[in-house]
């Protein structure tokens, strides 16, 4: 996904360096390709539309091998069906599961909120509309890198400790974006990208490893195998958080007085920096949840070694018969 993410930025970049390029390949293509190239490029925006249809292909073309290539490793297992409400209420009853879609929900409202602050604060304070594009990438960039320190440093901690760590890590967000938009020092916004790429990265990796975690104590404790339930109501919420944080951008922009296409006031300008920076401060609730979090080191050993034995059981069972 990191991967993805630095080649989208990336390859927006790249439309405008090779436009030239670009146009002299729609002349050389079959008529109707020839066409749909030189009609995208006519576009408003010609590099996000250019963009747009590229990943567009990709992304549709990774959702059906998604579907088609992997292979139910449990198939003979009996399935429980759950509508959506049921579902709801069986994995907030959990507490493990809330305390880590808590630390989940409370780093995406920030992220979502600075996601969508990026492409006004290098325009309008730094006064740089050509940092977005590399902002972005540079944040894909840097969570790509950490993302194996994150993993390693996650056999040394336990994985609430590690948690807490990126809690803090993007709580250091709110300061920085205090500092880092400046017209003297404009670089300095690319230490905002690093730092958020890196707490992203953090984020991902361990709240998704320790869903994977919960839906282990939850089939030693029911008997069934219900990862899909967990993790679905994960992507509701992930859907839900950043629809919420959309919301707040634009009520954000017209509580501090922006104006569309127009020089901004210092006061809105101040209010746009304060807008991103204090959701950050959320993060900082993953220290309460993440605090006496059961599921260590210890316990999941204890887990796996019970759906080993289950498993096992299961199989002398069925060649019995």
């Amino acid at each position: 996904m990191q991967i993805g993410n630095v080649v989208g930025a990336s390859l927006l970049m790249l439309v405008g360096v090779f436009r030239t390029q670009i146009d002299a390949i729609a002349d050389q293509t079959s008529h109707i390709l020839h066409r749909l190239v030189l009609a995208v490029m006519a576009l408003p925006n010609a590099e996000w539309s250019a963009a747009a249809v590229v990943l567009t292909v990709v992304s549709v073309t990774a959702m059906f091998l998604s579907g088609l290539i992997p292979k139910e490793r449990f198939a003979s297992r009996s399935v429980h069906g759950f509508g959506l409400w049921e579902g709801l209420k069986t994995t907030l009853l959990n507490a493990n599961y809330r305390r880590v879609i808590a630390v989940h929900v409370a780093g995406w409202i920030a992220g979502a909120v600075g996601s969508f602050f990026v492409p006004y604060l290098p325009i309008y304070w730094v006064q740089k509309p050509s940092f977005i594009m590399p902002l972005y990438a540079v944040a894909a960039l840097s969570g790509a890198v950490a993302l194996p320190i994150w993993v390693r440093l996650g056999r040394v901690l336990e994985k609430s400790v590690v948690l807490r760590i990126v809690c803090v890590n993007r709580a250091l967000m709110a300061p920085l974006a205090l500092v880092c938009f400046s017209r003297s020092h404009p670089y300095l916004v690319f230490v905002l990208g690093v730092v958020g790429g890196v707490a992203q990265a953090g984020t991902y990796a361990y709240v998704l490893s320790m869903i994977g975690d919960v839906t282990d104590e939850d089939e030693v404790r029911t008997g069934q195998r219900r990862e899909g339930m967990y993790f679905g109501v994960y992507t509701l919420s992930l859907k839900l958080v950043n629809s919420l944080g959309l919301l707040w951008t634009g009520f954000g922009l017209a509580l501090v007085g922006y104006v569309p296409n127009a020089e901004q006031s210092m006061q809105t300008l101040w209010g746009m920096r304060l807008i991103q920076a204090l959701p950050e401060l959320i993060n900082l609730s993953g220290l309460w949840f993440m605090h006496r979090y059961p599921l260590n080191r210890a316990r999941l050993e204890e887990i796996h070694r019970e759906l080993a034995n289950r498993k096992e059981t299961n199989v002398c069972s069925s060649n019995g018969q």
